[in-house]
């Protein structure tokens, strides 16, 4: 059976960075750690958010590149593979890229340290769940998109 697992993969990874977006200030645990940062750690905090964010946003231009790409060398494109290589790829440049600083480096006291790895599980967290939720969705609802080879 050929279940189209590209368009679920690439859905989840789409719905999982959207969950990362919306709900990544939710809960007040971003508030926590910043108000554990001085003003000097607040404002070496705020570069490193703008570098990552344009990380980000390179990324995913140069993952619709690569889409598109693929939509042009393509004899019959296909949509969810279009998605997939856009995801994979923005996923995989943010990921490999080097980061100039990172904010762990910076953080002088245990409850700074302590609040950044909250953040941190909690990003991981919303992400992977998102990720997971959006997979077991789509084989649920479209266990029937199914063709038998």
């Amino acid at each position: 059976m050929v279940c189209y697992l590209t368009c679920g993969v690439g859905l989840a990874m789409i719905i999982a960075t959207l969950t990362v977006m919306f709900f990544g200030n939710s809960f007040g645990i971003m508030k926590q750690y910043e108000d554990s940062l001085t003003p000097e750690l607040k404002d070496t905090y705020k570069k490193i958010v703008r570098e990552r964010a344009m990380i980000f946003i390179q990324a995913t231009f140069i993952g619709l590149f690569f889409g598109f790409l693929y939509i042009r060398m393509s004899k019959e494109p296909d949509v969810c593979a279009f998605l997939l290589i856009v995801m994979l790829i923005q996923y995989m440049y943010y990921t490999m890229i080097p980061k100039t600083d990172y904010m762990i480096t910076h953080l002088t006291t245990d409850g700074q340290r302590q609040a950044w790895l909250d953040v941190y599980k909690y990003m991981r967290l919303l992400y992977h769940a998102g990720f997971a939720v959006t997979i077991v969705g789509f084989l649920i609802f479209f266990q029937g998109s199914c063709e038998k080879i």
